[in-house]
């Protein structure tokens, strides 16, 4: 597969956003976008599907702790849907539990600034779900 990844972390205020490319398939954080307006939203996501050439969609799936679904797993879904019709591409899940304190603790490993108001942790967030996806999914090569 040979094909540009796009990943959402979304959240109720702002939707991480990385990318994953061939060949080397390493997921890099691009920017957090302001999940309202929906409207705005998908136009910044449109213009990233575009300039990046995605041909798939990943959805980080906030499932609870012990892998059950709950209202921000349905929510995600729903936003998977929307996006993936909007946007016209697939769309696959992966789980998402623990990446929000995951690339917390890696910001202020690297020295930056932990704060999720400045939108770089959900950034990272949805790196570190992409990451998880190509690992899952890729074998030796996409």
């Amino acid at each position: 597969m040979s094909v540009s990844i796009l990943c959402l972390d979304p959240g109720e205020k702002r939707i991480g956003v990385a990318v994953a490319e061939p060949p080397a398939y390493i997921a890099v954080p691009l920017e957090m976008v302001p999940a309202q307006p929906a409207e705005s939203a998908l136009a910044r996501l449109s213009v990233i599907v575009a300039e990046r050439r995605v041909k798939l969609l990943v959805i980080g799936l906030p499932l609870q702790t012990d892998g059950r679904e709950g209202a921000a797993t349905r929510a995600a879904r729903r936003l998977a849907r929307s996006m993936g019709e909007a946007l016209k591409l697939p769309v696959e899940f992966q789980d998402e539990r623990m990446t929000s304190n995951e690339a917390q603790r890696a910001l202020s490993a690297g020295g930056g600034r932990a704060r999720r108001s400045s939108g770089r942790a959900d950034a990272v967030a949805a790196s570190l779900i992409l990451r998880a996806y190509v690992e899952r999914t890729r074998g030796d090569g996409p």
